[in-house]
């Protein structure tokens, strides 16, 4: 049972709310999927060679203008480099 107090500046008046648990069972969230085909942003330092090379054997791509490597989010995960993508 959860008890909660809501307030009324206005009219002065104190509100006692109670809510009760009918069912209480395990939950979990799901995960966003992401589509295999989305391009992801990466992060790879100019002295990661091999890396860098990984990354254009699978199709990635160079973006002069913004900095980052582009490649697909499969490739991504096949490469295990999902802890470099750039949240834009």
């Amino acid at each position: 049972m959860n008890v909660r107090y809501i307030y009324n500046a206005i009219s002065g008046i104190k509100m006692k709310t109670v809510e009760f648990v009918e069912e209480q069972k395990p939950w979990s969230r799901k995960r966003q999927s992401i589509p295999p085909n989305k391009i992801m942003h990466l992060r790879v330092e100019y002295d990661e060679v091999q890396i860098r090379n990984l990354v254009k054997s699978c199709g990635g791509r160079w973006n002069k203008g913004k900095g980052y490597w582009e490649l697909a989010y499969r490739e991504v995960q096949i490469l295990g480099l999902e802890n470099r993508i750039l949240n834009d």
